[in-house]
């Protein structure tokens, strides 16, 4: 199938569908699903629930948090 004809089967523009080829654009679930209908493929599968902690991110700059926490820890002292 042509990508101007399945831009047309899944209500699409042929640019997305581009963009999609060559790595430029990540389809969202909507599309993604719309593409395995079409083309009779598997793109998505279902996320595994592994149980991990989320952990705050690594900052290396200070928050606000960060000062006040500062702050109240030299006052005490």
């Amino acid at each position: 199938m042509s990508r101007d004809v399945l831009a047309k089967v899944i209500g699409v523009k042929e640019s997305i569908l581009r963009r999609i080829e060559d790595g430029q654009l990540i389809p969202d679930i909507e599309l993604a699903r719309k593409l395995e209908k079409a083309l009779g493929i598997s793109l998505l599968r279902e996320s595994e629930d592994v149980g991990t902690e989320t952990q705050r991110p690594v900052s290396k700059s200070l928050t606000l948090g960060d000062v006040v926490t500062l702050r109240e820890k030299s006052k005490g002292k």
